[in-house]
């Protein structure tokens, strides 16, 4: 039956509106909706889902073969989302939906059925089986009619929701669970699966497994690469040892190469029982696919080797090669090659033949014919087979593999079971006994009852020497019996039973044993059991106690027993009868055979009982000890009773007798019971002495169990647990306990959202847990003892009672008094009961609750004592402070602010009772304003502030209907004043793909610059701009292209990447020898040269742009600069002035200070004002003390309630110790090192959570190990998925047909940023305890001191080449940073939230703003239309791109963003969120900087280096350098190696070669000792220390370093004690650290050596400190600030009292190095940032220079700066120019030329075709006047042809044409046959090749005057006499369409003639600037050669650069050099590097 979707989609639609139906009514679905449900087919074969069905227009974006899909479609949208739940669930079931069309292909049954049936010949018993992709159900309900229990998981929410409805929870034993396979946490081996079957999801989609993608297995990680590898490993991982995997997958399983390791670990781990391959098209009914597939089987056994021939075929692949008659060669598994009768055995096939599989691949498709039934029929016997010959049956049931004999009976013993008995011996026409024995259900086989001995027979022996001949066991439970006896006819044995809570003798019967089902499993037998001595199994020890014969077996002495049964105490007699003689025995032996007296045995396994009780019901169930430390003993019944952990009464018996023993009961019960219980004694009594008397020769031991002589009534049978010890007619009376129901049931109530898996809670008055809460909530009864259940209750009444009041309380910001007080009611009453929640006899009991550990934290320990959380004294979750009084309007207007966040006057009334309103309005004049827009005032730093130009035009639109309200004209007139000054047109800078700019703008240009219409629109979600163009022309085919080697690149395409400031990447292929082999190899590189061409027309296109914003009409001008002002030029920053606060609480005296600086009381009054911003004051400014104030603050004045802040661990304390300080009266938290232990850390968090601290106090790992709120990683998680569907709306707007292997792309990229983003979930939660989260805690402001360390924040760029922007994809410290303060931000709805701190903000370049703004202002990037990286660098960067050769004459290029632009409104965006202050602005007393650059002359080896270096440069040759040659990653980073070089080369040259360069007296090492003993002795006096700092040749125990060297002359040379010079390497902990630094600030110490990382940060070492040296100069400015800061800051006492207050920084540069250049690039981008950050720049532009960490120098600069001459320097960036110049000019003339060529192939094919023309014109005249007509008009056809002439018989001429058609050869040539009004008549024969033979094809044409042939039909004849006749008149009628045909090609060609001619007859624009370029280099080259020659060569050198300025302007005025001469252009190239000065030595 053919696949219809229309069907499909139609009985889909119906099982879908079932679900939602039951859904919607909580109920189970009927007989008649299941049927229903049961047609779901799944959205496998229904790609047309994924199309839009909002609107009926969206049909047009529907393929015609599925439109009439799109009504049913629509309507299942509609009828989900109307009839669903809500909007949510909705949403969930389409994407559900769309999510399964690659994955929902569901097996037909009666395949799984063949299946089940062939491997339940095995005869083994599959107990639990797992389906981990159950889809609907075929696997699961088809292997649920054989196995016990079956678990179901399916991933998809729709597939699953069906199968729960067709299989509800508790009824059946199919337990379907809504989850993936990974979701299942590694098993136990009880816990594993018989059989894992099913067909698991194809494809080579990502899967993230926890335990496999972080695990240490490589196999298991590789596994989760493909999704069908993992559910092979991990089905093989939840499976036993001996159970079996049987999966259908794809083929890719077993034929793609890349998955060998993953199946050589399954033959390691597993045996293969079967591999075959299904049909192609077996799922074409199902879901209208031929998808391959395979059947593969395995049976788990782990470690093996992979053992015979097929499991060896089964890891291997081999090629089907190109000879087999494919066009490419594909892989297969090696288990299907050779001929198909080798192939077939192992297929479900009739055949199989070349094809290709849905993604177009070459591929076998294998065919069956035949129906479905035949097809499974086939593979059940072909499983079946296989089964019987490859299961180990042992294996399965011991976990021990079978030998080799032991498989070889198997399969016979099988074999015979299936009826073959063919060459098997001995076979018998029987039932085999084995078989029969081996069905662990059969309690009583034949074998065994003939073993048994009867009831009583064995009474006699010990008990330990019994044999136990069967053994029982229920899998479900702890249920195990050894069978002792038996009696056949009442199936009813005795033996040694538990049920887990200890072993008991007693009496079995096997029909109850029978009866009993749970789940579809009963009571087993263990087929491995042999009968046994009891005292040889070791569990029943407790049992025979030592009772059996050892050694010597002798006869059991007699040993008698009489049991006198009274009212009163009891009292036994025990006689024991001597041995009698003759027996010898010894007497240790004969101590040993005594059996214990039945007193003994008693008074051992039982308590004491009042009398009458028969013994065994007061069996121990638990062994306990007696603990006092949980339950206090109480004396009940005048006797003390202790109690075990689980409040059972344990009797203290040791000093008191029976008629002492305590009473369980009250009283009067008591004495009840005892009279009953005494009546019925006295029953028993007669009874026994009347069965004494009729039976003297009793047995000499009284077994203490009952005799049964008579055969039992069915009431009276005996119960499968009961272990009565007597016989008796009349049964005493015991005690019954009522049986406890503990089944699972539905859990009735909503659960809340603060319960989980495994709460506690109350149903019905029950206590008990709960389970699968995401799917079907299920409540579990507990069976404890009252005690424990009533604590359990009042626990639950607080927890509840706590979750209600915090809940209530956070959400709604008010107080719930009524639900504190009874919390705390509750609380009180639990306490007073049952002690304190965290005493020990309390916590194990809350424990047991999923959540109890965080009611656990409703108590804290204070002084040893628990005290109640601040919760139960006033709310936690919000600010309860309020402000009644104030004493002035400025105090009350800040209260205002605090409290409503607004100026409410009424409020303010209020706290000034005797001021009015006005004058309150009055006193504040300047401090608010009247705002419209709010009606109300606002606070002046409110008002005027951030975009003051969209505030004033709000105004002015108010004031236009009030034109008399005088507040709100003072309002806009001060507006006005503060707007800044509005930017020109002509002062601004644009880029094209600015996004503020409309896209209609570029479209414009577009359209004008390509002279042909272009749209262009702009994708704001995705950043990206879209161009449509229907007309192309020349200028975007040819103009405006380049031509790559393997694809054009034409004018669109680059204009798109102008429009995102990007290059395209463009290849081409090289070759390149294989070192190793010698072979030759292409491989693909970059083609620098079309790079550097696509990179000149981007850049005239965009400089197109600005040209073309130039020519537009003022008016646009105008309003282009208008909108640029509203959005950028907008935003001022308020004046924040402090100096009104008072701090209320703030210590001064403790602090040791007056007062505060003004700068910290203005920063304190921003923060409280914004909300938060930067900090951003140099090192020693105060800014602890602005994060404590800032803090306290806003507490106090409910702007924040639980303020953080987070330092770095070696200045937290300092921050922690400056708050106790300023405020010893707050209440901070301030953990400990060890309060963070995994064991601590939920403590901390739930005291975070539970208590109201004033602040909390954390080092930045601390912070780091709160987990985040799930809720912010799932909205990124969400937003990353929208972006992929967003992606594919845009297709299908387009029209684009989405195709199966592009929606396999996006699924998979969307699998594979599942996987991404929960691997980063994952890491950070794998560290932390998840109960509290960050939103939890109730965090809402975040201090972030150093806030430079979370600058890694991830971004997206398309700038993946450019260096310099960091790593995009980010640090986890950074990320977790961003979702706390998204966190804060959702809660507040605004930006901010929290403050950085830091000095160094922006430690290297400006892209770091972005990153600033990303995490604080994300709301106001958005207003400007900025939502990425690379939007903002549209806006305010530019790119520049440097191109040089390398040595092999490739172009390289190099990008990087160096120049800003539309600086001051990034200063503005960035000052109106910042306090930046400079130690100057303060006035802090600190040292000044004295900057002394020492220059060093190179030595004789570094100028003889440097010159190797320059070399090194220009050609690559490494072994200048005296290391090996560039490898090829090497090369890339050849200037980077340079760079490195000379930094080395710089510092020391043993830092390049320790033997080969030696000491010397003029290195940097001898310099910097000198001027460190010159300071040393000049402040010898003082003490004064010194900084010595390197980041290269630090110090290494044992190695030779700088430090060490530079200590070493100084204490040799200039005798300084070796202990005052110290490293900071030598410190290995803070304590080492510290300890160094008060020996600094001592003077012990004199002299310090060490990097940035480790002594420029952290150290306060500078009380004494002189100098600074810097041996080398760090990357970044903030380094350099950092390493300054040391000593150039406050509380330097030596510098301030004897050194002038300054600090001497000594720079060491040696000429001709790197050092000075690098330094004044620092020293510029510094000034730069500076400038920025005070916003006081005085350029639009700012170059930040082109050397880098990532890639160092560029060629030129470098060559030039290591050549000491500055002039160089500036030559060689002339240099640089002109030869990017010349390289752009060449690429143009290339062009021109091209432009050339097409213009003469338009000028050729014009003429061409107007020839044409005019021959058919003529031959048209000639025709119509020759023709002619009949008397109607018709054209008679004059037809004549050679051989026939004279004939008109039509039949005839048409034989003789067939006839030439047959025979007729001309060679190619034309030959006339004929005439036809004088036309000539032709025929040419045609021949090719076809499939190796040769054809040939007569074709006839009609010559015309000229040269053209006319032709019909291709000139070949009808087979019709009258058409073939007619065939040369037609040809001749169709001379006008010939005519049309080529005008159009005419009207085709010269479309783009005049584009190509312009091209043609173009100049290049850059003519002049490269003239006057080489002008001044050749003015430079004078002036150089004047510099660098001696005087007497001058003259000479004076000619030959003369005469070199002729060559060279005779070369650069050639135009094109000739092409064929590369080694031209490579001298040209490298002219000006190729000269070498002469140097005066």
């Amino acid at each position: 039956m053919a696949y219809n979707k229309k069907a499909v989609l139609a009985a889909n639609a119906e099982a879908i509106r079932v679900v939602l139906r039951l859904e919607k009514e909580h109920r189970m679905a009927t007989e008649a909706e299941k049927r229903i449900l049961r047609g779901y087919q799944g959205f496998g074969g229904l790609k047309c889902v994924l199309n839009r069905t909002d609107t009926p227009a969206d049909i047009r974006y529907w393929s015609k073969s599925e439109q009439e899909l799109f009504a049913p479609t629509q309507q299942l949208k509609q009828m989900i989302y109307r009839e669903a739940v809500d909007a949510h669930t909705a949403k969930r079931y389409w994407e559900s939906i769309k999510a399964s069309v690659l994955t929902s292909f569901y097996t037909d049954r009666r395949i799984v059925s063949a299946i089940s049936d062939a491997l339940a010949t095995s005869g083994v018993t599959l107990k639990r089986c797992l389906d981990p992709s159950s889809g609907m159900g075929a696997f699961a309900e088809t292997f649920a009619k054989q196995v016990g229990i079956v678990d179901a998981l399916e991933k998809d929410l729709l597939t699953a929701r069906i199968s729960q409805a067709l299989h509800p929870y508790g009824e059946g034993n199919i337990f379907v669970r809504n989850e993936p396979f990974e979701a299942i946490a590694p098993l136990e081996e009880t816990e594993k699966y018989d059989l894992v079957t099913s067909n698991i999801p194809f494809g080579d989609f990502m899967v993230y497994d926890r335990e496999y993608s972080r695990g240490n297995d490589l196999f298991k990680k590789e596994s989760t690469r493909a999704i069908h590898n993992y559910f092979f490993v991990k089905g093989l991982d939840c499976t036993r040892e001996g159970g079996l995997v049987a999966f259908i997958t794809s083929q890719g399983v077993l034929d793609a190469a890349l998955n060998e390791p993953i199946r050589r670990y399954l033959m390691q781990n597993s045996r293969l029982i079967s591999a075959i391959r299904l049909p192609s098209g077996m799922f074409s009914e199902q879901a209208g696919t031929e998808v391959g597939s395979d059947l593969i089987v395995l049976q788990k056994q782990s470690g093996k080797e992979i053992g015979e021939e097929l499991e060896k075929q089964f890891v291997q692949t081999v090629a089907v090669p190109k000879g087999d008659g494919f066009t490419m060669a594909f892989n297969h598994n090696s288990l299907f090659e050779g001929s198909w009768d080798d192939v077939a055995p192992r297929t479900i096939a009739t055949s199989r033949e070349l094809g290709r599989d849905p993604y177009g691949k070459p591929t076998w498709k294998y065919r069956f014919e035949g129906t479905m039934e035949e097809l499974a029929e086939s593979l059940r016997i072909q499983l079946t087979q296989d089964v019987t010959a490859r299961f180990d049956r042992k294996l399965y049931e011991t976990g021990i593999a079978m030998s080799e004999e032991e498989r070889q009976n198997e399969a016979e013993k099988q074999l015979r079971k299936l009826g073959v008995t063919v060459r098997l011996p001995g076979v018998e026409p029987k039932v085999d006994e084995e078989q029969e024995t081996d069905n662990a259900y059969d309690l009583m086989p034949d074998s065994i009852k003939s073993q048994l001995p009867k009831l009583y027979d064995t009474e006699k022996q010990l008990i330990g020497d019994r044999t136990a001949y069967v053994r029982y066991f229920f899998p479900l439970g702890a249920y195990t019996a050894y069978l002792l006896e038996y009696n056949p006819e009442e199936r009813l044995g005795f033996g040694a039973v538990t049920m887990g809570y200890g072993w008991e003798l007693g009496y079995i019967s096997l029909d109850e044993m029978r009866e009993v089902k749970i789940h579809g499993l009963g009571i087993e037998r263990d087929l491995h059991f042999s009968p046994t001595a009891l005292h040889e199994i070791a569990e029943l020890e407790e049992l025979v106690q030592g009772r059996y014969s050892k050694e010597v077996v002798v006869e059991a002495p007699t040993v008698i027993v009489n049991e006198v049964i009274q009212t009163d105490p009891p009292a036994e007699e025990v006689v024991e009868e001597p041995f009698l003689e003759g027996t010898p025995i010894n007497p240790i032996e004969k101590n040993e055979l005594v059996e214990p007296t039945w007193q003994e045995q008693v008074s051992s396994m039982l308590e004491p009982a009042p009398e009458g009780v028969p013994a065994l019901t007061l069996q121990h169930q638990y062994e306990a000890d007696i603990r006092t430390d949980l339950e206090a003993p109480r004396e009940m019944g005048g006797q003390m009773v202790y109690f075990d952990d689980d409040h059972h009464p344990v009797m203290d018996t040791t000093d008191v007798g029976l008629e002492q023993a305590g009473y369980l009961f009250a009283p009067e019960e008591y004495e009840l019971w005892t009279q009953e219980v005494a009546r019925v004694n006295r029953e028993i009594k007669e009874v026994n002495k009347q069965q004494t008397a009729s039976k003297p020769k009793q047995s000499s031991v009284k077994r203490p169990r009952a005799r049964r002589s008579t055969k039992l009534s069915s009431i009276e049978q005996p119960s499968l647990f009961d272990f009565a010890e007597e016989e008796r007619e009349v049964q005493p009376v015991t005690e019954v306990k009522k049986s406890f129901d503990a089944s699972p049931r539905p859990f009735l109530s909503l659960p809340d959202s603060h319960l989980r898996d495994g709460s506690i809670v109350l149903q019905n008055g029950q206590v008990g847990y709960l389970s699968n809460l995401k799917r079907q909530p299920t409540f579990h009864p507990m069976d404890l003892p009252y005690e424990r259940l009533t604590k359990l209750k009042a626990y639950i009444e607080i927890r509840e009672s706590y979750h209600r009041l915090y809940d209530y309380e956070a959400n709604n910001r008010c107080e719930d008094s009524e639900e504190r007080i009874k919390l705390n009611r509750l609380y009180d009453d639990f306490v007073s009961r049952w002690g304190y929640l965290n005493q020990k006899s309390n916590t194990d009991l809350i424990k047991m609750d999923a959540t109890g550990v965080e009611i656990l934290f409703l108590e804290r320990s204070d002084k040893g004592e628990y005290i109640k959380a601040d919760i139960f004294d006033h709310p936690t979750a919000f600010a309860t402070t309020e402000v009644t009084v104030a004493a002035d309007p400025t105090e009350a207007l800040v209260s205002s602010l605090n409290k409503y966040g607004s100026v409410e006057l009424d409020y303010m009334s209020s706290l000034l009772p005797e001021m009015e309103e006005s004058d309150i309005i009055s006193a504040l004049e300047g401090r608010i304003y009247y705002n419209p827009e709010v009606d109300g005032y606002e606070v002046a730093d409110k008002f005027i502030s951030g975009n003051v130009i969209e505030k004033s035009e709000q105004i002015e639109s108010w004031l236009l209907e009030h034109p008399d309200h005088e507040e709100a004209q003072q309002s806009l007139a001060a507006l006005r004043a503060a707007t800044p000054t509005p930017i020109p047109f002509a002062e601004l800078d644009f880029n094209l793909g600015e996004r503020w700019i409309p896209a209609k703008v570029y479209s414009a240009f577009a359209s004008e610059f390509f002279e042909t219409e272009i749209t262009v629109t702009y994708q704001s979600t995705m950043d990206e701009y879209v161009l449509q163009c229907d007309r192309r022309n020349g200028n975007i085919w040819h103009k405006y292209a380049v031509q790559g080697e393997f694809r054009r690149y034409d004018g669109l395409n680059l204009l798109k990447h102008a429009l995102h400031n990007t290059i395209p990447d463009i290849n081409k292929n090289k070759e390149v020898r294989d070192l190793e082999t010698g072979e030759t190899k292409t491989i693909k590189v970059r083609d620098g040269h079309a790079i550097q061409m696509a990179n000149a027309k981007i850049e005239e296109i965009r400089q197109g742009f600005v040209d073309w914003l130039g020519r537009t009409p003022e008016s646009f001008k105008q309003q282009l600069s208008d909108r640029y002002n509203k959005l950028f030029n907008c935003f001022v920053r308020p004046n924040f002035d402090g100096a009104h606060q008072s701090f209320p609480d703030l210590n001064l005296k403790g602090l040791g200070i007056s007062d505060l600086y003004k700068s910290q009381k203005d920063a304190v009054w921003m923060l409280k004002t914004n909300g938060g911003g930067i900090c951003d004051h140099e090192v020693g400014a105060g800014k602890t003390l602005i994060m404590c104030t800032a803090a306290y603050e806003m507490k106090r004045l409910g702007l924040a309630n639980k303020p953080m802040i987070i330092g770095l661990k070696a200045n937290v304390f300092d921050i922690a110790d400056t708050f106790r300080k300023a405020y010893p009266n707050a209440r901070v938290l301030y953990p400990g090192k060890n309060d963070f232990n995994k064991q601590n850390r939920q403590r901390i968090f739930n005291d975070i959570k539970n208590n109201d601290w004033d602040c909390i106090i954390l080092t930045h790992e601390q912070f780091g190990m709160i987990p985040q709120a799930l809720e912010i990683q799932e909205a990124i998680l969400q937003k990353e998925k929208d972006s992929i569907e967003e992606n594919l709306e845009v297709l299908r707007q387009q029209g684009a047909d989405i195709s199966r292997a592009m929606l396999k792309g996006l699924e998979k990229r969307k699998q594979t940023l599942e996987a991404k983003l929960q691997g980063i979930q994952d890491s950070i939660a794998e560290r932390k305890d998840d109960a509290v989260d960050f939103k939890m805690m109730g965090i809402d402001h975040l201090f972030v001191d150093e806030s430079h360390q979370f600058k890694n924040l991830m971004f997206n760029t398309r700038h993946d080449r450019v260096s310099g922007l960091g790593n995009p994809e980010g640090s986890q410290r950074a990320l977790n940073m961003l979702f706390a303060i998204r966190t804060i931000q959702e809660r507040s709805g605004k930006d901010l939230g929290a403050t950085f701190l830091s000095g160094t903000t922006i430690s290297n370049s400006l892209t770091e703003l972005y990153l600033l703004f990303k995490y604080l202002r994300p709301q106001a990037l958005e207003k400007q239309g900025i939502n990425s990286f690379d939007a903002w660098a549209a806006v305010f960067a530019k790119k520049s791109t440097d191109y040089e050769f390398s040595i092999t004459n490739d172009i390289i290029q190099k990008e990087r963003f160096r120049t800003f632009i539309k600086v001051p409104e990034l200063a503005a965006f960035y000052a109106e969120i910042c306090d930046y202050r400079t130690a100057k602005d303060i006035g802090i007393d600190r040292p000044e900087k004295n900057e002394i650059l020492h220059n060093i002359p190179p030595t004789p080896e570094q100028e003889e280096f440097i010159g190797k270096l320059m070399e090194f440069a220009k050609t690559g040759d490494a072994t200048l350098l005296g290391r090996e040659e560039l490898s090829e990653k090497e090369e890339k980073a050849k200037m980077l190696i340079a760079t490195d070089y000379a930094r080395k080369m710089s510092l020391d040259m043993r830092m390049i070669d320790l033997e080969k360069y030696s000491d010397h007296i003029d290195n940097k090492a001898s310099h910097c000792a000198k001027l460190l003993n010159n300071y040393y002795q000049k402040y010898n006096e003082q003490k004064g220390t010194q900084f010595v700092f390197s980041d290269l040749g630090t110090y290494k125990p044992g190695e030779w370093n700088v430090y060490s060297e530079i200590k070493r002359k100084l204490v040799e040379e200039y005798h300084i004690p070796s202990h005052e010079i110290r490293f900071i390497q030598e410190c290995k902990n803070e304590r080492a650290k510290k300890a160094m630094v008060e020996a600094m600030n001592r003077g012990d110490i004199r002299i310090i050596f060490g990097s940035t990382s480790m002594l420029g940060t952290g150290v306060n070492a500078q009380q004494r400190a002189v100098a600074i040296h810097h041996l080398d100069t760090p990357w970044r400015p903030s380094d350099l600030e950092q390493r300054n800061g040391r000593a150039i800051r406050k509380g330097n006492l030596v510098a301030k009292e004897f050194a002038d207050n300054k600090v001497d920084v000594i720079i060491y540069a040696v000429e001709r190095s790197l050092d000075s250049y690098k330094f004044n690039l620092l020293h510029n981008k510094q000034l730069f940032i500076n400038q920025l950050k005070s916003n006081q720049l005085g350029m639009r532009t700012i170059d930040e220079g082109s050397m880098d960490e990532d890639s160092g120098m560029n060629f030129s600069e470098y060559v030039a700066v290591l050549s000491g001459n500055t002039d160089l320097l500036e030559k060689a960036k002339l240099d640089k120019k002109i030869t990017a110049l010349e390289s752009e000019r060449k690429n143009f003339l290339r062009e021109r030329n091209g432009a050339i060529g097409k213009l003469a192939e338009i000028d050729h094919s014009l003429s061409y075709h107007t020839g044409k023309i005019q021959e058919a014109k003529k031959d048209l005249a000639c025709f119509e006047q020759r023709v002619e007509r009949d008397a109607e008009g018709n054209p008679v056809n004059r037809l004549s042809i050679k051989g026939v002439e004279d004939c008109s018989d039509i039949k005839v001429i048409a034989h003789r044409l067939q006839e030439i058609e047959e025979k007729a050869r001309t060679n190619g040539e034309y030959n006339k046959i004929g005439e036809l009004y004088g036309f000539s008549v032709m025929v040419k024969t045609e021949s090719s090749s076809q499939n190796l033979f040769d054809l040939s094809v007569n074709r006839f044409f009609v010559k015309g005057e000229g040269s053209i042939y006319y032709t019909y039909n291709n000139g070949k004849l009808a087979n019709d006499p009258k058409l073939a006749c007619l065939n040369f008149f037609n040809a001749l009628e169709r001379i006008p369409k010939v005519i049309e045909s080529h005008e159009k090609e005419i009207a085709k060609v010269s479309a783009n003639k005049e584009v190509y001619t312009a091209i043609a007859n173009s100049s290049w624009k850059k003519e002049e600037d490269l003239r006057s370029l080489k002008a001044q280099a050749a003015e430079l080259d004078r002036k150089i050669a004047l510099t660098l020659s001696p005087p007497e060569e001058e003259k000479e050198e004076i000619d030959k650069m003369k005469q070199g300025e002729d060559l060279s302007d005779n070369n650069h005025s050639a135009g094109v050099k000739d092409e064929s001469h590369p080694a031209q252009d490579k001298e040209e190239d490298y002219r000006s590097q190729n000269f070498r000065p002469k140097w005066r030595h």
